[in-house]
């Protein structure tokens, strides 16, 4: 007989949870524990894990005595796990699972005066060794580590939390690293409005606190003129927006850097019509929404106005720089951008469109190499290397709906995808430093040459010989030389690089500011998406070993979406092991397989949201 594999993969999903029989949750001695989930909005969903790594089981408690015991039952009839807890926000074992399969692991609290227990269920699948199950486990690890080190405490008599280890204003200007930080969460569907038995809702709950501490109000005109350059001359514009006079940023210094990553905070959070419950902009009135635009409206207001008749020529106005019209680099500008883009593709927080024409006419046009294309810092010369500062120009181009099929993005893609392969440091490299690598993830993801939003999936150039790339998840073959076309993708750099402990190129202790944003930046990257709720693509086959011509079954009825407003509204299926015959089909199919002995076919589901415009997985 003849037989091949199917390779999957995510295996099947299988959850239950159950209550110790010694007490209730409503008991007001009873231990009550909650579980971290492996999605939002699916609190049965297995969590993922492969064998050869240890999964790290995860869960807290609401505390009801002041000796609390654990006992994590592991599901495989190894040794059980247990201890006293001493931290009520991380109830975690690590255990390495043997096999694959699903196994269902048990967390017992014992309340220590009254001995009354409380257990819980949590669900594990392990199963093979693919990107897409390290892809997943990398994040779930990676949120762990950003829940256990947040600093918790209550101010004004409300739960607060920070990741700022000095504290704020101390630490100013680096408010952004609570925003991006929540920002992690939220893209993930972990917000603050979610389940309360889920742990990371009081986390996001929290940390948003310190956000809204850190947003102030300022008057602003509704007038302003930037020069554009020398043939457009000057555009004249009302930064008010909303008519209002106000405008606000987030205060203690470098305002600009940072401000996007507010926007997108609140943005992420879904919630635009929530009132602000805490900090300066309290004011019973205002909501997260009238925040956004008010940001819009600081940022519109604090582009740089440029020089005609500078004391080095003439200066291109449109950017921005570290504080309020200072000048513009393009290391700023896309922190920038990329708020601004929140805010209106999300929310339909606009800003004049005469501001994004000094952007592209004006700032972009005079940081432009028309050579090779790329973007520099505040000039067209690549200082300290263009890795950064050309995704940066990309993503301001966004801001203006200009992407392929415009020669100033198809010169810029083109060369980052020439250098794609790169080795070295952040000067040649774009994987090796994480800030560019970023920048460069949100170029592709918010690539949006008309209306909507319309992701990048291959990178491309126009050089003869250079491939297209699937900049997320190529993998390199090691048994090669590392080559423009031999080279892994965003997805597998990040992975490769996390630390056992759940954090990316950081110590505990953060000592410079961008260490503090890589765990928050590499988890954002990973999901594939920058401030959305997305669809998750999920399926299992049975069974996974057959026979040639044998017929198996899929299942596609664990993929679910992140936003439970939408609906996932189409299914594609490509059989043929190459990811080049996508066909429509339903939910749940039935095929019968051929191959070669011994051989893998990768199955793979493209699923389809009710989104406008559609989002795919």
């Amino acid at each position: 007989m003849r037989t091949f594999t199917l390779a999957l993969s995510l295996a099947a999903l299988s959850a239950s949870s159950a209550f110790g029989a010694n007490c209730l949750a409503t008991s007001s001695t009873c231990p009550v524990v909650k579980l971290v989930r492996a999605a939002a909005n699916e609190p049965l969903r297995s969590h993922p894990a492969y064998p050869g790594r240890a999964a790290i089981l995860k869960a807290t408690v609401v505390p009801t005595a002041a000796t609390i015991s654990y006992d994590w039952d592991f599901g495989d009839g190894t040794p059980h796990a247990t201890g006293t807890v001493t931290d009520i926000y991380a109830i975690e074992a690590s255990h390495n699972y043997a096999l694959p399969g699903a196994f269902t692991a048990i967390l017992t609290l014992t309340n220590g005066t009254t001995s009354e227990t409380f257990s819980a269920n949590y669900s594990i699948s392990v199963s093979s060794k693919v990107l897409a199950n390290e892809v997943a486990i990398a994040i779930e690890d990676g949120l762990w580590y950003l829940h256990k080190t947040l600093q918790r405490s209550v101010v004004s008599s409300v739960p607060y939390g920070t990741w700022m280890s000095c504290g704020f204003p101390t630490c100013a200007p680096y408010g952004g690293i609570d925003a991006q930080n929540i920002q992690a969460f939220e893209t993930g569907g972990f917000l603050e409005n979610g389940d309360p038995n889920d742990p990371y809702t009081e986390t996001v709950s929290r940390s948003m606190k310190a956000v809204l501490e850190k947003l102030t109000s300022t008057a602003i005109s509704n007038t302003k003129t930037i020069y554009v350059n020398g043939t457009l001359g000057s555009v004249t514009l009302n930064p008010d927006v909303n008519g209002n006079g106000a405008a606000v940023y987030p205060s203690g210094g470098n305002e600009m850097y940072q401000g996007g990553m507010f926007m997108d905070a609140l943005v992420a959070s879904k919630t635009p019509s929530k009132l602000v419950d805490f900090g300066p902009l309290a004011d019973g009135l205002r909501t997260y929404g009238d925040v956004v635009q008010d940001q819009v409206d600081y940022h519109v207001n604090c582009q740089d106005v440029g020089d005609p008749g500078g004391f080095f020529g003439a200066r291109n106005g449109g950017g921005w720089r570290y504080s309020c019209n200072s000048d513009a680099d393009n290391s700023v500008n896309q922190w920038a951008a990329i708020g601004l883009i929140a805010a209106e593709d999300e929310w339909g927080k606009t800003a004049p469109a005469a501001a994004k024409q000094a952007n592209a006419e004006g700032w972009l046009l005079q940081s432009r190499d028309t050579g090779s294309g790329v973007f520099g810092y505040d000039s067209p010369s690549p200082i300290w290397g263009p890795f950064a500062t050309t995704p940066s120009g990309m993503v301001q181009l966004v801001w203006s709906h200009i992407g392929r099929g415009d020669s100033r993005w198809a010169m810029a893609e083109s060369y980052l995808r020439d250098n794609f392969g790169n080795g070295g440091g952040s000067s040649n490299n774009l994987k090796a430093y994480y800030y560019g690598l970023f920048s460069f993830t949100k170029s592709m993801l918010l690539h949006n040459p008309g209306t909507g939003i319309a992701p990048i999936s291959l990178l491309q150039s126009t050089t003869p010989g250079v491939n297209p790339i699937d900049w997320y998840g190529a993998e390199r073959d090691m048994s090669l030389p590392e080559s423009v076309n031999n080279t892994n993708g965003v997805a597998r750099t990040l992975v490769n690089e996390q630390s056992a402990q759940g954090y990316w190129k950081v110590t505990p202790e953060p000592t410079t500011e961008q260490d503090a944003f890589h765990t928050s930046w590499a988890v954002i990257m990973l999901r594939r998406t920058v401030f959305q709720l997305l669809p998750v693509s999920c399926f299992t086959a049975t069974p996974a070993l057959v026979a040639n011509g044998g017929p198996v079954q899929f299942d596609a009825k664990c993929s679910f979406h992140q936003d439970t407003s939408k609906q996932i509204v189409k299914y594609e299926w490509d059989f043929s092991g190459n990811n080049q015959a996508y066909v429509l089909g339903t939910p749940q199919m039935r095929r019968n397989m051929s191959g070669a002995v011994g051989s893998n076919i990768a199955v793979r589901l493209r699923i389809t949201d009710n989104s406008v415009p559609a989002l795919s997985a």
